[in-house]
């Protein structure tokens, strides 16, 4: 996907839900060969995204504490919201 203001009223379609502007066209063999062979180059084509940092690293599964499991225990109140663990 290339985006750029120079792109301006060069379209010729609008997508259905969101009424923006776009238009397509394939890429020539040889540049999508050259693209997808190095993906990292700043400048390129394509790219890869960043790391997503907000990933759990751990998912291991906690004992069942029956203390807190025994009956509802209301933790938060205020007006129009109440909040139960």
């Amino acid at each position: 996907m290339l985006k750029s203001k120079s792109f301006e009223g060069k379209t010729d379609q609008v997508s259905n839900f969101y009424n923006a502007p776009f238009s397509r066209s394939s890429l020539e063999q040889e540049n999508l060969k050259e693209a997808l062979e190095r993906p990292s180059i700043p400048d390129g084509l394509f790219g890869l995204p960043p790391a997503n940092t907000l990933l759990p690293k751990n998912f291991d599964i906690l004992p069942k504490n029956p203390e807190l499991s025994e009956k509802p225990l209301k933790i938060a109140e205020s007006e129009g919201l109440e909040v139960w663990y």
